[in-house]
């Protein structure tokens, strides 16, 4: 599965990434509890993407497809 995706980082810039639409993560919490969680659909495409900027990844390396560039239309 994959969906197209934008970032903040290059907001001019769509592409399609493929990702699993569902994943199961485990953290420590702000209280010291480990912790266990399922995420499905949206929660985790955006928990994906973001981990993928940690891990020093941008969209350009994820995507699957050609981007689409994005462009202002020039009014002048």
């Amino acid at each position: 599965m994959g969906e197209f995706e934008a970032c903040l980082s290059d907001p001019w810039n769509v592409a399609f990434v493929a990702r699993p639409q569902t994943i199961g993560i485990s953290y420590i919490d702000g209280y010291g509890k480990y912790r266990e969680e399922e995420l499905s659909g949206w929660h985790a495409q955006v928990f994906q993407h973001e981990y993928d900027h940690l891990d020093g990844k941008t969209m350009a390396d994820m995507c699957t497809q050609p981007a689409v560039r994005m462009g202002r239309r020039n009014t002048d």
